[in-house]
């Protein structure tokens, strides 16, 4: 189950996960997606996957209750923007355990290789993340030492621990 929520629009790289989506497809790789909200790409979206018969879901805005049981069910969250600066959404996929696959357009980025809680792939490039998901999706390991740390990685970046981490970093300089 792959989840990917945020506006969809060309910063967000909505399309670029949709191409990588299309291409899992052809490779006959097993998957559900859902891709949240809305944005002026929607309808360019919606009838890509419709034409090539990919198992894509567009619910459109979710209420927060929804979006909670979203990231909870999701096995791999996508962040496929080309600038962003980092994603709150990113957070999110950790608290609940789910690994990322993240472009090197985003500073979230940081964490996947920090922390080694998914992988990413180069900017604006949908092979990347299809290639990326592919190998997440089939190799078990790989999959639940991502899942591992993403859980790992929530709790060293909780905003109560990066707090006393600067505020150590403070009291040293002092």
């Amino acid at each position: 189950e792959i989840l990917a929520t945020g506006e969809l629009t060309w910063h967000r790289g909505s399309d670029v996960l949709v191409d990588a989506l299309v291409e899992l497809h052809r490779r006959r790789i097993p998957f559900h997606a859902t891709i949240t909200q809305r944005g002026p790409l929607l309808q360019q979206l919606q009838a890509k996957v419709a034409r090539s018969n990919v198992p894509v879901d567009f619910p459109g805005f979710i209420m927060m209750e929804d979006l909670h049981r979203a990231y909870e069910s999701c096995t791999v969250y996508v962040g496929a923007g080309r600038r962003e600066p980092w994603g709150m959404r990113l957070n999110d996929a950790l608290n609940c355990g789910a690994p990322l696959v993240v472009s090197r357009g985003m500073g979230g980025v940081k964490m996947v290789d920090d922390y080694g809680c998914g992988l990413a792939f180069d900017n604006n490039d949908p092979m990347g993340l299809a290639d990326q998901l592919e190998r997440l999706s089939t190799d078990i390991s790989l999959y639940k030492k991502c899942a591992e740390n993403a859980i790992i990685a929530a709790e060293r970046c909780s905003p109560e621990n990066k707090a006393r981490d600067l505020v150590e970093i403070i009291a040293a300089r002092f």
